[in-house]
């Protein structure tokens, strides 16, 4: 073999190998920085948001649900609630055992609000048989 030959196959080897390497450590950045975004604390507005976005998951719904009851369960302003139980009922991609397992643990955590809890449920039930 030629050396010309021998060396212009060494350089491109080298090439593709410093190649791979830069692109397996610009994968690992973006992985890093997805990682980080999702560390960010969750704030009562930010998973009312996505119960309250048509384009939401079934999914993605039930944990924003089970976030607001394990981190906010406690009314201590109504309207908001009452928006978010309207939210749940007559969003397209709930379920009954979603619908039914958030009004039933707000019920448990908030006795002075059953009565409010079940009116809301009832209209947003209606709201969504009407759609």
């Amino acid at each position: 073999m030629d050396t010309f030959t021998l060396l212009i196959t060494m350089v491109s080897l080298l090439f593709v190998l410093l190649l791979l390497v830069l692109i397996y450590v610009w994968m690992g950045r973006s992985k890093k920085n997805i990682a980080s975004e999702a560390n960010v604390p969750e704030t009562f507005e930010s998973l009312c948001a996505i119960i309250h976005s048509s384009v939401s998951t079934n999914q993605a719904l039930n944990q924003a649900a089970d976030r607001i009851l394990s981190r906010f369960g406690s009314i201590g302003e109504y309207p908001q609630y009452e928006a978010l139980i309207k939210g749940i009922c007559t969003h397209t991609n709930t379920d009954s055992k979603l619908v039914s397992r958030f009004e039933k643990s707000l019920r448990d955590a908030n006795p002075k609000f059953k009565e409010k809890i079940q009116k809301t449920l009832k209209e947003g039930l209606a709201k969504r048989d009407k759609k």
